[in-house]
């Protein structure tokens, strides 16, 4: 039986930073020095000769052989004999890079992918979307997003019926993926298909950092596609598919210059005080970084392993402890740190992601008296409008859910949360449930109640982009509970025995959350019969700023747009469900102002 020649092709362009000036065959050659400096080594295959359109071809080919992840535990089971004791996985890869005129594309198979992602462009499925179709085109199957503020990652949607992309724009949201269907109009006048060739009135295309037409092309469809896809790119957009505004890299090269110089230099300062950065550490292709079973950070020679997604910090402490770091300025922390490759496997051990460290952090920057975000290595910046109307919406909300009153005792800021939850043992109608988590669930650091109320208060040091975090928490606790009333709150008796089974432990403190005082009747019983709205989920914080401020009065003056945005999502989803909702901003004790006045002087 013949071969088919035919195959479903995934093109990528080159992001243009890489290009520069200088011709096709010096760019691929400076591009595999790189990756063979980093992803094995690939060499390079003899192509045929061969009209190709005006293209140039360039193809690459690499081998990896290792043993399945598997292959360990099998050998104390087998005999010395068995095949399975030297069995090998071996992944075929290849890189084929298309030249034409002023643009690059290429497509790859096997690992490929991971070996040029730091070199590709990542809008370039948005890009060609954009110009294929409108904006009220109902032709939408698939939205893949990415959130820059609120509570929310990243979330996959799919419709039964065809969408609009019109009706699914909000801020706050970047779309990475979106699959839609190209009618035969689209693919004979823009592609270039013959009718003919076309079995179905439509055909699905996938639109991310690549771009996939759901048809098998042979080598003639390819060739047609790589030289539409260069005139499709010198047309204008037929809509932004994002609400923010995308900063291109090749119009505004020094103003992204100065923004990664200011990313590194918060960073680097976050690495020597030993800080956590506000950033989200994932790969771009959260999905599936986030459900592999192995991550490495690539070394030389033994790499780091871990089996579960690992923070920044976690990373930079492996690192000290594997070998010494040369850190000094900005310059080395970058080379030794933040250029390292983070890879993610399943539980073959094949590999799913892989990128720098740099690229797997996202988060927002203010500089120069704007708001900007950083995401999967690309830059956006925020409308001043939407900040004005973000600022006044959240003043109003806050008229409405500010306490003054619940929490009067001051925090020092020079310590952590813990110690100031703490302080509130054995207080009347208080409990602590600091670090007890029933299901990997934190219902709250403190409990306070009467005869009318519960009041469930999380507490947090500093009003920044972690404030993501705590909200997140304060959503799940709310959601938690609100399915717990309907099963006879099993949670909260959960919460309860596992709290007064600290007793016996090595910790004084676990031993002082064991012995307060709980309701004689039990914990469940405070819960029985109150009205959702008589339930009040708190979020209380302490302002971490060397300027006295207050986010009721001037809420202007705290710039992470991501704080705010998570706290008035927060307050709808707390409203859904049908419980109260306060906002909490704790005074800070006379140390801390002390020192706070010194600063100012």
């Amino acid at each position: 039986m013949a071969e088919k020649k035919k195959m479903l092709v995934t093109f990528y362009q080159i992001a243009p930073v890489h290009i520069g000036d200088d011709d096709f065959n010096s760019i691929v050659d400076r591009m595999i020095i790189l990756i063979n400096g980093q992803s094995g080594k690939f060499t390079e295959q003899k192509v045929a000769q061969r009209d190709w359109g005006g293209l140039n071809i360039r193809v690459f080919h690499t081998a990896k052989s290792s043993p399945p992840k598997w292959r360990s535990f099998m050998n104390d089971i087998l005999d010395e004999d068995s095949s399975i004791r030297e069995c090998m996985n071996t992944s075929q890869s290849f890189l084929l890079y298309v030249g034409y005129k002023e643009r690059i594309f290429a497509i790859t198979g096997g690992t490929g992918s991971f070996a040029i992602s730091p070199y590709v462009s990542s809008t370039f499925g948005i890009d060609v979307i954009t110009r294929l179709i409108d904006k009220t085109s109902q032709v939408i199957k698939f939205l893949e997003d990415r959130g820059l503020t609120g509570t929310l990652l990243g979330q996959t949607k799919y419709f039964r019926r065809d969408q609009r992309i019109s009706d699914e724009s909000q801020f706050g949201q970047i779309y990475k993926k979106v699959r839609a269907d190209l009618d035969k109009n689209i693919l004979t006048s823009v592609f270039g298909f013959k009718k003919t060739d076309l079995q179905r009135e439509v055909s699905g295309c996938l639109a991310s950092t690549s771009f996939t037409i759901n048809k098998t092309l042979d080598l003639n469809d390819f060739i047609k596609v790589i030289i539409n896809f260069n005139t499709l790119l010198d047309k204008a957009p037929k809509f932004s598919i994002n609400s923010v505004e995308h900063i291109s890299k090749k119009r505004n090269s020094n103003l992204i210059v100065r923004l990664e110089n200011e990313r590194l230099a918060y960073l680097y300062n976050r690495y020597i005080n030993n800080e956590e950065p506000d950033f989200d550490f994932t790969h771009r292709d959260f999905d599936k970084y986030l459900q592999a079973s192995y991550y490495s950070v690539l070394l030389n020679d033994n790499s780091l392993r871990f089996t579960h997604p690992p923070s920044l910090p976690e990373i930079q402490g492996m690192l000290k402890k594997k070998e010494p770091l040369l850190i000094n300025d900005e310059y080395e922390f970058k080379h030794f740190i933040l250029n390292r490759f983070v890879e993610s496997e399943d539980g073959e051990g094949i590999a799913l992601t892989r990128d720098t460290v740099l690229n797997h952090l996202h988060g927002e920057i203010y500089f120069e008296g704007r708001s900007y975000f950083i995401i999967e290595g690309e830059w956006y910046r925020v409308s001043p409008n939407f900040i004005k109307e973000l600022d006044e919406d959240l003043k109003l909300q806050l008229k409405q859910y500010w306490d003054d009153k619940l929490l009067t005792i001051p925090f020092n800021i020079k310590k952590d949360e813990g110690v100031y939850n703490a302080s509130f043992i054995d207080k009347p109608g208080t409990l602590v449930f600091d670090t007890i988590t029933p299901e990997n669930i934190e219902l709250c650091d403190l409990l306070r109640y009467d005869t009318n109320s519960i009041h469930l208060i999380h507490i947090k040091k500093g009003f920044n982009n972690m404030m993501r975090d705590l909200v997140g928490q304060v959503s799940l606790a709310a959601r938690t509970l609100y399915q717990d009333k309907k099963s006879g709150f099993s949670y909260i008796q959960k919460l309860e025995s596992m709290t007064k089974g600290l007793k016996t432990s090595t910790s004084e403190l676990k031993r002082k959350l064991a012995q307060q005082d709980f309701p004689s009747e039990g914990l469940s019983r405070l819960f029985e019969g109150k009205r959702d709205r008589q339930i009040c989920f708190c979020l209380a914080f302490v302002d971490t700023s060397d300027t006295p401020r207050r986010l009721i009065d001037n809420p202007e003056s705290f710039k992470s747009n991501i704080a705010k945005y998570s706290l008035l999502e927060l307050i709808k989803e707390l409203n859904g469900l049908g419980f109260d909702f306060k906002v909490i901003q704790l005074n800070k004790s006379d140390e801390a102002k002390e020192e706070e006045n010194k600063a100012v002087a």
